[in-house]
């Protein structure tokens, strides 16, 4: 006999027989792709949303960037006002530039000793000990 009923039917794939996709099969994969776009939907959103608001914070650290280099232009710009009232000065009083900057600055207050218990105190706590400390 041949008759065929539609519980039966095979299909052919690459010479293979593969059975019929029942159809709680196909609900499910349904099912499955609608939840993919979905979670993409609302990750491709979240992800929009993240984007913006990391723009709105660069965009007010540019701002920020930008007043501060204002600030610093007129700070600069007052210090070329100083620089050029210095230069006047010099000129009207005379006074000439260093030739080169000087190694040291030499004050005429001494330098006082530390106290003894202090230098005691200290030298005890030194890891190396006093035959090898450079004076």
């Amino acid at each position: 006999m041949a008759v065929s009923s539609t519980s039966q039917k095979k299909r052919k794939v690459k010479g293979m027989a593969v059975p019929p996709m029942s159809r709680s099969v196909k609900l499910l994969l349904t099912a499955m792709l609608v939840t993919a776009v979905c979670i993409g939907w609302v990750a491709k959103g979240a992800w929009a949303e993240r984007v913006a608001h990391q723009q709105l914070v660069l965009e007010s650290e540019l701002k920020a960037m930008l007043n501060e280099a204002n600030d610093l232009k007129q700070q600069l710009l007052q210090l070329s006002e100083f620089a050029k009232v210095e230069t006047e000065a010099r000129e009207r009083l005379g006074m000439d530039y260093p030739a080169s900057a000087p190694d040291k600055i030499w004050t005429d207050v001494p330098v006082e000793q530390p106290l003894l218990g202090t230098m005691a105190f200290f030298s005890t706590i030194q890891r190396d000990p006093p035959s090898s400390r450079r004076h």
